[in-house]
Protein backbone atom coordinates (compact mmCIF):
# COMPACT_ATOMS: atom_id res chain seq x y z
CA UNK A 1 0.00 0.00 0.00
CA UNK A 2 1.04 3.53 -0.74
CA UNK A 3 0.50 4.85 2.80
CA UNK A 4 -2.42 6.82 4.19
CA UNK A 5 -4.60 8.78 1.83
CA UNK A 6 -4.09 12.54 1.88
CA UNK A 7 -7.22 13.47 3.89
CA UNK A 8 -6.00 11.22 6.70
CA UNK A 9 -2.71 13.09 7.25
CA UNK A 10 -1.50 13.71 9.85
CA UNK A 11 -4.52 12.16 11.61
CA UNK A 12 -8.31 11.85 11.50
CA UNK A 13 -10.58 13.17 14.25
CA UNK A 14 -13.38 10.63 13.90
CA UNK A 15 -15.92 12.86 15.63
CA UNK A 16 -15.28 15.69 13.16
CA UNK A 17 -14.86 13.63 9.97
CA UNK A 18 -18.00 11.57 10.63
CA UNK A 19 -20.48 13.94 12.22
CA UNK A 20 -21.81 12.43 15.40
CA UNK A 21 -24.61 14.97 15.66
CA UNK A 22 -26.35 14.40 12.30
CA UNK A 23 -27.88 11.08 13.37
CA UNK A 24 -27.05 9.30 10.11
CA UNK A 25 -23.26 9.08 9.95
CA UNK A 26 -23.17 7.90 13.57
CA UNK A 27 -25.55 6.65 16.20
CA UNK A 28 -25.75 8.01 19.75
CA UNK A 29 -27.75 5.92 22.15
CA UNK A 30 -28.63 6.50 25.77
CA UNK A 31 -26.97 9.08 28.01
CA UNK A 32 -24.45 10.63 25.59
CA UNK A 33 -23.73 14.34 25.97
CA UNK A 34 -21.45 16.65 23.98
CA UNK A 35 -19.97 19.14 26.42
CA UNK A 36 -16.94 21.28 27.10
CA UNK A 37 -14.47 19.65 29.47
CA UNK A 38 -12.90 22.41 31.57
CA UNK A 39 -9.81 20.37 32.42
CA UNK A 40 -8.62 19.93 28.81
CA UNK A 41 -10.61 22.82 27.27
CA UNK A 42 -11.99 20.60 24.50
CA UNK A 43 -15.42 19.38 23.43
CA UNK A 44 -15.90 15.80 24.61
CA UNK A 45 -18.60 13.15 24.51
CA UNK A 46 -19.52 12.09 28.01
CA UNK A 47 -21.12 8.64 28.03
CA UNK A 48 -22.91 7.60 31.20
CA UNK A 49 -25.46 5.03 32.18
CA UNK A 50 -25.61 1.84 34.19
CA UNK A 51 -25.49 -0.52 31.19
CA UNK A 52 -22.72 0.06 28.64
CA UNK A 53 -24.67 -1.75 25.91
CA UNK A 54 -27.43 0.91 26.19
CA UNK A 55 -25.16 3.99 26.26
CA UNK A 56 -22.73 4.40 23.38
CA UNK A 57 -21.58 6.06 20.17
CA UNK A 58 -21.29 3.90 17.04
CA UNK A 59 -19.35 5.18 14.02
CA UNK A 60 -20.46 4.58 11.33
CA UNK A 61 -24.04 4.23 12.49
CA UNK A 62 -26.30 1.40 11.31
CA UNK A 63 -28.28 3.80 9.04
CA UNK A 64 -25.16 5.35 7.53
CA UNK A 65 -24.56 4.82 3.81
CA UNK A 66 -20.88 4.47 4.79
CA UNK A 67 -20.23 0.95 6.11
CA UNK A 68 -16.52 1.38 6.86
CA UNK A 69 -14.42 4.33 8.01
CA UNK A 70 -11.77 3.36 5.46
CA UNK A 71 -8.94 4.38 7.76
CA UNK A 72 -5.44 3.32 6.77
CA UNK A 73 -3.16 4.57 9.54
CA UNK A 74 -0.99 2.37 11.73
CA UNK A 75 -2.04 3.95 15.01
CA UNK A 76 -5.27 4.66 16.86
CA UNK A 77 -5.13 7.32 19.56
CA UNK A 78 -7.98 7.38 22.03
CA UNK A 79 -8.22 10.12 24.64
CA UNK A 80 -10.34 8.84 27.50
CA UNK A 81 -11.16 9.36 31.13
CA UNK A 82 -12.92 6.84 33.33
CA UNK A 83 -15.31 8.60 35.66
CA UNK A 84 -15.63 7.64 39.30
CA UNK A 85 -14.43 4.06 38.98
CA UNK A 86 -17.24 3.16 36.57
CA UNK A 87 -16.86 0.38 34.04
CA UNK A 88 -16.17 1.26 30.44
CA UNK A 89 -15.88 -0.70 27.20
CA UNK A 90 -14.41 0.39 23.85
CA UNK A 91 -14.98 -1.84 20.80
CA UNK A 92 -12.86 -1.39 17.68
CA UNK A 93 -13.97 -3.51 14.70
CA UNK A 94 -11.48 -4.13 11.88
CA UNK A 95 -11.94 -5.59 8.41
CA UNK A 96 -9.02 -7.91 7.78
CA UNK A 97 -8.18 -10.32 4.97
CA UNK A 98 -7.93 -13.50 7.07
CA UNK A 99 -11.38 -13.14 8.72
CA UNK A 100 -14.43 -11.06 7.88
CA UNK A 101 -13.93 -8.89 10.97
CA UNK A 102 -11.74 -8.71 14.03
CA UNK A 103 -12.88 -6.99 17.23
CA UNK A 104 -10.53 -5.40 19.73
CA UNK A 105 -12.21 -4.65 23.05
CA UNK A 106 -10.58 -2.45 25.68
CA UNK A 107 -12.17 -2.41 29.12
CA UNK A 108 -11.52 -2.05 32.82
CA UNK A 109 -13.78 -5.10 33.33
CA UNK A 110 -11.05 -7.51 32.16
CA UNK A 111 -8.36 -8.80 34.50
CA UNK A 112 -6.25 -10.43 31.78
CA UNK A 113 -5.92 -10.47 27.99
CA UNK A 114 -7.92 -13.02 26.04
CA UNK A 115 -7.64 -13.77 22.33
CA UNK A 116 -9.49 -15.82 19.75
CA UNK A 117 -9.32 -15.96 15.96
CA UNK A 118 -11.96 -13.19 15.77
CA UNK A 119 -11.27 -11.01 18.81
CA UNK A 120 -8.90 -9.60 21.39
CA UNK A 121 -10.01 -8.50 24.83
CA UNK A 122 -7.48 -6.27 26.55
CA UNK A 123 -7.60 -4.99 30.14
CA UNK A 124 -7.24 -1.22 30.34
CA UNK A 125 -7.00 0.55 33.69
CA UNK A 126 -7.23 4.30 33.27
CA UNK A 127 -6.07 6.79 35.90
CA UNK A 128 -8.61 9.40 37.07
CA UNK A 129 -7.27 12.07 34.66
CA UNK A 130 -7.49 12.32 30.86
CA UNK A 131 -5.20 9.74 29.26
CA UNK A 132 -4.15 9.11 25.66
CA UNK A 133 -4.15 5.42 24.74
CA UNK A 134 -2.10 4.50 21.67
CA UNK A 135 -2.83 1.29 19.78
CA UNK A 136 -0.42 0.08 17.09
CA UNK A 137 -2.89 -1.64 14.76
CA UNK A 138 -0.49 -4.01 12.88
CA UNK A 139 0.87 -5.37 16.21
CA UNK A 140 -2.64 -5.80 17.57
CA UNK A 141 -3.99 -7.67 14.57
Amino acid sequence: GGGPVLWQRPFVDIFKAFSIEDGEAAEKRGDVQNELDRQICKRVYRIRGAVAANNYIQVPGPRSPVKSLGLTGEYIYLEAKAVGGRFFVVHLDFSVASVSSFRVTLSNMFSQAKTSCHSLQWPLALPPQWTVVCIHVPSTL
